[in-house]
């Protein structure tokens, strides 16, 4: 072979396995993308499923806590009330543990309480004080018939919390006070106790959820 043609024939071989390198490492990259993307698509299939599971299990707590409180609450109506919480803590930003906390000392769970002072419903909405603030603010309320009915009771109550919640700074205790309307210590505690044992609660089961999710 002559030199010329050594030369072309090396020059050939160079561009031909420079041509395939590139194209077997073209596929193994995307062999790898295509890897990573399955881990990411179920991987975030798993939080999607672990955030519904932790909405049904903090609603599930909630109503267990409102028969343990209220043994003549049948399980539809503690279920319901629970989702009313959900809503409202959803909507307003709110702790739903700690709306259900305030429901259980504000009313023992019984959405026809009265107290003395004119407080009504399931968070002990005072008619009298709020009446023009929750016409205001809420289009469909607007007689005590219409505050009464859990759903309305239990927004409206949030709404209330979370104002207090956000002109106190975020300092929670300051809040239930401006709810309570009184600096009560023993009130704050009894409402912080049923948070704590929801939150323990809480904890037990969505461990138990993750595992079985994983």
């Amino acid at each position: 072979m002559s030199k010329i043609r050594w030369i072309l024939f090396v020059v050939a071989l160079i561009i031909g396995i420079s041509m395939v390198v590139p194209v077997e490492s073209s596929a193994e990259g995307q062999r790898i993308t295509s890897m990573e993307s399955r881990m990411m698509a179920i991987q975030k299939d798993q939080e999607e499923k672990v955030m519904v599971k932790d909405h049904e299990v903090k609603q599930q707590v909630v109503a267990k806590t409102f028969k343990s409180v209220n043994p003549s609450l049948d399980d539809g109506a503690a279920l319901k009330f629970a989702q009313y919480v959900m809503e409202a803590g959803d909507y307003f930003g709110v702790d739903p543990f700690l709306i259900a906390s305030i429901i259980i000392k504000e009313s023992h769970v019984k959405y026809k309480a009265k107290s003395k002072r004119a407080a009504y419903g399931l968070m002990q909405v005072n008619w009298k004080v709020h009446r023009n603030n929750i016409s205001n603010t809420f289009s469909n309320i607007r007689t005590l018939s219409d505050l009464i009915q859990p759903k309305n009771n239990i927004l409206v109550g949030t709404y209330i919390f979370s104002c207090y919640f956000k002109s106190s700074g975020g300092n929670v205790s300051k809040a239930l006070s401006r709810y309570l309307g009184a600096s009560g210590r023993k009130y704050i505690a009894s409402v912080m106790k049923y948070h704590g044992k929801m939150k323990d609660l809480y904890s037990f089961h969505i461990e138990q959820t993750k595992q079985q999710i994983s």
